[in-house]
């Protein structure tokens, strides 16, 4: 049959394939939470902005993310934050974002917005705290709603 030799190659080489793809899939997973975090550590955030639509609201279909601005162009209620002591909070908080499996879109009703030394971070929300970036990848940060949520409602929440 198999040779003690070959059973030794082939357990190793399975050892190391399996190694590599938790170091692949742990880069995959720290890199994609890092991304905010080297934007902020280069970008002080200034500005912070919450604009958002009645919850209530019904569409036909689902919001995307890019088509936010233009489906509510006229009914979009804009909160500004520029006191430096809060937009450094929410930077911190945003920097918390937990990635999650995707879902098929999420029907946007809000955009979270950081803006300072001419970049800006933004990303889009559902009525239930799901957070999607601009590269469609999918988040969420209970902290990070709850202080959007008592924006929006403030004295309910």
């Amino acid at each position: 049959m198999y040779s003690n030799l070959y059973l030794k190659e082939a357990t190793f080489l399975a050892m190391k394939i399996f190694r590599q793809s938790i170091f692949l899939c742990l880069l995959f997973l720290l890199g994609n939470r890092s991304i905010l975090r080297s934007q902020t550590k280069k970008i002080r955030f200034t500005k912070a902005a919450i604009e958002y639509e009645s919850f209530l609201t019904s569409t036909f279909e689902a919001v995307k993310c890019q088509y936010f601005e233009s489906t509510f162009k006229e009914t979009i209620t804009t909160i500004a934050i520029e006191e430096q002591k809060k937009v450094d909070s929410l930077t911190i908080m945003a920097m918390k974002m937990q990635p999650i499996a995707p879902t098929k879109s999420i029907d946007v009703r809000l955009k979270f917005i950081l803006l300072g030394d001419g970049h800006k971070a933004s990303y889009c929300m559902d009525r239930f705290g799901v957070f999607v970036d601009g590269d469609g990848k999918f988040f969420e940060n209970k902290l990070l709603y709850r202080f959007i949520i008592s924006k929006m409602l403030p004295g309910i929440w």
